[in-house]
């Protein structure tokens, strides 16, 4: 049972000789004739092809199951991100996703505060609901937020972002110029 996260599919099969038409049943409604997509409802669907030759025979493929899942998992809630003392790196943990379909995370970073992940990359993807974000510049506040993605591909695009800012790991600079005078 194939999973999809679109309802416009590609329709495609193959006849063992030439066929003067062919068509689709789906969800055993009446046949319509084929064509390179079909439009599927969400949730489970089936489809079964049928073929006629010229002179009148008609077969049919098995029927397929598929479906068609096309809602992304909650947004995620309870981003907190962590200073580590002494160190170039942030923690991270989140409230773990509820999504019954639930895949893995994507872990999302830029320098300003942002809300709609649609045109962004992720930084790095896990299972777990944790992540340190390691290599980071001293005292810099990066913009974190994750998205849970289920096992369709489905991604809730709106997210909350949350600052963190690194600690100060950079020493105080050489001192120069001391003296030491009688009084």
């Amino acid at each position: 049972n194939k999973k999809y996260n679109a309802k416009v599919i590609s329709l495609t099969y193959a006849a063992n000789e030439q066929a003067s038409w062919c068509g689709y049943s789906l969800n055993n409604a009446l046949n319509l004739t084929a064509t390179p997509t079909i439009t599927a409802i969400e949730g489970v669907n089936t489809i079964r092809v049928y073929c006629n030759d010229a002179a009148g025979n008609t077969g049919q493929s098995d029927l397929i199951t598929f479906t068609v899942d096309t809602t992304a998992p909650a947004q995620i809630s309870g981003l907190i991100v962590n200073t580590v003392s002494g160190q170039n790196l942030l923690n991270m943990t989140w409230q773990s996703s509820i999504t019954t379909d639930f895949s893995y995370y994507n872990i999302y970073r830029q320098s300003n505060s942002f809300s709609d992940v649609s045109s962004l990359s992720p930084l790095t993807t896990t299972t777990a609901n944790r992540f340190t974000d390691q290599f980071l510049v001293s005292g810099i506040t990066y913009y974190y937020a994750v998205a849970a993605v289920d096992d369709a591909g489905n991604e809730n695009k709106n997210v909350i972002s949350v600052p963190g800012t690194v600690a100060d790991t950079v020493a105080p600079p050489k001192v120069t110029g001391l003296q030491v005078n009688a009084i």
